[in-house]
């Protein structure tokens, strides 16, 4: 009898050892699988911080190619040009003429100065500004000169 008491104790001990090994096999397995959730969360916040960041520098390179866009649409976009004559409502074939010759001349060499968004100046025409000023004074001088007559 004694002996078979030791058979059950020494049963009872090895199932005890084989539950402690299997509960510690589960609790390494939960560590496990725990560090893995804690690296994958981890990764994901730095992944959606990238996507954010991603995300504002290609609304910044957006909003510089808007930018440029308009800054090309109004370099060549038509100004408009009023010319004030002495005579009221003087409108004779030889201004109108004098006139249509001259305004591509006076158009093409103003000078535009724009900044870009570099800071740096732009400039949109090649004159120094005097011949559209003589232009205009030359023009003048012949309307005055019409209106006389």
């Amino acid at each position: 009898m004694n002996k078979a008491r030791e058979v059950v104790a020494q049963m009872l001990e090895e199932r005890e050892t084989e539950a402690q090994k299997v509960r510690w096999q589960i609790e390494t397995r939960g560590r496990a699988e725990l560090k893995a959730a804690e690296n994958e969360a981890r990764a994901l916040r730095h992944l959606g911080k990238a996507y954010k960041d991603n995300r504002a520098v290609l609304q910044y390179e957006l909003a510089l190619r808007r930018l440029q866009v308009a800054q090309a649409l109004m370099l060549h976009a038509p100004r408009p040009l009023l010319m004030k004559t002495s005579g009221a409502g003087e409108t004779s074939a030889l201004s109108t003429l004098l006139l249509a010759q001259m305004l591509p001349n006076l158009t093409t060499r103003s000078q535009t100065v724009i900044a870009n968004p570099q800071g740096r100046s732009v400039s949109a025409g090649s004159s120094t500004g005097t011949a559209g000023g003589r232009g205009q004074q030359i023009l003048q001088g012949l309307l005055n000169q019409e209106a006389q007559q």
